[in-house]
């Protein structure tokens, strides 16, 4: 697969014209995918590790409120990971603030306990630290 270097649009190998934002082929950029490849599994996993404490947690019905949030964030994640090939651009931006990921790891760790502290560690350390160790790479996506 080959992106645009004006849009990010990810289009197969022999495609003259970006089929996003017409631009012209010679604008093309073939870097090795691997590391978004790798974020895109992590995003998948994380998904799947809060659709499982949101399930839990509703089940319980002592947090259902936030396990209902946390099965919304979970689809959300599950989603991105799915379409992270293609819109890759911003990665950097979007994971580097800490004030939404705090704000969560603090209601689930007062309403989750310790699965929800382990959920919250994985995107700190999974997540988040896999894109701010290889923020040089996530950058030069267009």
């Amino acid at each position: 697969m080959k992106f645009c270097k004006t849009c990010g649009y990810g289009m197969d190998e022999s495609a003259q014209i970006c089929t996003n934002c017409n631009s012209a082929m010679d604008n093309v950029n073939t870097m090795s995918d691997d590391k978004l490849k790798e974020l895109a599994k992590r995003i998948k996993i994380n998904g799947i590790i809060w659709l499982i404490i949101g399930i839990c947690q509703v089940c319980t019905f002592v947090c259902a409120v936030v396990g209902i949030l946390n099965i919304i964030s979970a689809v959300r994640d599950i989603k991105t990971s799915n379409t992270l090939m293609t819109y890759r651009v911003g990665l950097v931006k979007a994971y580097e603030p800490l004030t939404g990921p705090i704000i969560v790891f603090i209601y689930n760790l007062i309403f989750g306990g310790v699965i929800g502290i382990a959920g919250s560690l994985f995107y700190f350390f999974g997540i988040r630290g896999y894109v701010m160790d290889n923020k040089e790479y996530f950058n030069t996506l267009k």
